[in-house]
């Protein structure tokens, strides 16, 4: 019913306008995020690709997975839900990513 690497009771929550849920832990994207490990160093390269995409203009999972090609999309993903549950990053409604904060 939902295609996307987030969990999927966070989303449903998001589109009923409720963005204070955590990530529920036990569906099958949960689940699979707990078994992704990256390395530190990974982490902070991620992380610092993310935000350079994410500096100018809000992209579609698409284009961001596009921009980190370099990198396994699980690790993006893993990467992107900590700063989206860090309030870094937010999903707006139409399905973008946008960084939050000071551009």
């Amino acid at each position: 019913y939902i295609k996307d690497n987030f969990c999927r009771s966070k989303i449903i929550a998001t589109y009923f306008n409720d963005t204070n849920v955590k990530p529920c832990g036990i569906c099958d994207n949960c689940l699979k995020e707990k078994n992704i490990s990256v390395s530190k160093e990974e982490f902070e390269m991620i992380r610092k690709e993310i935000n350079q995409t994410l500096c100018y203009n809000p992209v579609n999972s698409e284009q961001l997975m596009q921009s980190l090609k370099s990198f396994k999309k699980n690790k993006v993903w893993k990467i992107l839900h900590f700063l989206q549950e860090e309030n870094l990053v937010t999903i707006t409604s139409d399905g973008l990513i946008k960084k939050k904060g000071p551009r």
